[in-house]
C-alpha cells in the first residue's frame, strides 16, 4: 500500500514539475517576443530620427550652397527680387520669378536705371504676370510686365505686340520707354514716372510704396542686406508734378502720348 502511495505521489510530482517547466517557458517566450518587438519599435524610432536629421542636414546643405552661390551684389539682388515675388505672388511660378529678377538686374545696370525702382513699376503694373493685359484704351491693349501699349512696337523694331509678353523684351521695352519719359522730366523720376503712365499723380504715389515695401523686404531678409540703400528717395512729393490732363481713366496706361 506504501509502495503505492509513493509511486502516485512521484506522479504527481513528475506532472507538477512538467507544468510548471511548460508555463515558465510560455513566459520566458513571451518576454522574448514583448521584447523583441520593443527592440523593433525602438530601432524604428532612431531610423526615422535619422531620416529627420539627414532631412535637415541635407536642407542646411542647400541653404549652404546658395549662399555661397552668391559670387556680388547682383547675384545677392536677384536673389532677393526673386523671393520677394515669390513671397507677395506665391502663385507666380519659380522660373517666372527667376527670369524677371535676372533681366530686372540685366537691364536695370545696362540702362543705368535704379532695379528698385524697376521692380517698384512691375509690381503696380502687372504684379509680375507676364501675361498680362490691360484695358482697351484707343490706343489698344497695355500688355506684359511693364504694360507697354502697341505703339511702341515699331518704334523699338518689334515683330509683334504679342512680343511684349516676353519677359525679357517686355523689362528692356519699359525700361527704355521709361528713360524717355525721365529725359522729358529733367531727369527727375517722379516727373518721368507721370508720363510713363500718361499723367497720373496716384500712379506715381504707388509706384514709390512699391519700391519701399521691395527695400523693406530686402533690409529684413538677411544680415547682409541689414544697410541696403536705394538712389531713389522714396519720399516723392506728387505735389509738383504737371496738372493731371488725361481725358479717361481707362488711358492709364504706358504711353508715349502727353
Amino acid at each position: 500500500m506504501s509502495k503505492n502511495i509513493w509511486r502516485i505521489i512521484a506522479v504527481v510530482s513528475i506532472v507538477f514539475l512538467a507544468i510548471i517547466t511548460l508555463h515558465y517557458k510560455t513566459t520566458v517566450d513571451k518576454h522574448i517576443e514583448v521584447s523583441s518587438l520593443v527592440a523593433a519599435r525602438i530601432a524604428k524610432i532612431i531610423s526615422e530620427k535619422d531620416i529627420i536629421i539627414n532631412q535637415k542636414d541635407e536642407q542646411i546643405q542647400k541653404i549652404k550652397t546658395q549662399i555661397e552661390g552668391i559670387k556680388d551684389n547682383n547675384d545677392l539682388l536677384k536673389r532677393d527680387i526673386e523671393l520677394y515675388i515669390k513671397t507677395t505672388h506665391p502663385k507666380t511660378s519659380t522660373i517666372v520669378a527667376k527670369s524677371i529678377a535676372e533681366n530686372v538686374v540685366a537691364f536695370s545696370r545696362e540702362h543705368k536705371i535704379s532695379p528698385e525702382l524697376v521692380v517698384g513699376i512691375i509690381k503696380v503694373e502687372s504684379a509680375f504676370d507676364p501675361a498680362a493685359v490691360g484695358p482697351k484704351t484707343k490706343y489698344g491693349h497695355a500688355r506684359g510686365l511693364m504694360q507697354v501699349m502697341p505703339e511702341w512696337v515699331k518704334k523699338f523694331g518689334l515683330k509683334s505686340e504679342y512680343d511684349l509678353h516676353e519677359i525679357d523684351i517686355s523689362i528692356e521695352t519699359g525700361i527704355k520707354i521709361f528713360k524717355i519719359h525721365l529725359e522729358e522730366g529733367k531727369g527727375d523720376i517722379s516727373t518721368g514716372l507721370y508720363y510713363y503712365v500718361n499723367k497720373d499723380k496716384e500712379y506715381v504715389g504707388n509706384v514709390y510704396a512699391s519700391m519701399g515695401k521691395f527695400v523693406a523686404f530686402r533690409s529684413i531678409i538677411g544680415e547682409e542686406n541689414q544697410n541696403v540703400e536705394t538712389d531713389i528717395d522714396l519720399n516723392s512729393d506728387t505735389k509738383q508734378l504737371p496738372k493731371d490732363k488725361k481725358e479717361n481713366k481707362n488711358d492709364n496706361t504706358t504711353t508715349g502720348n502727353k
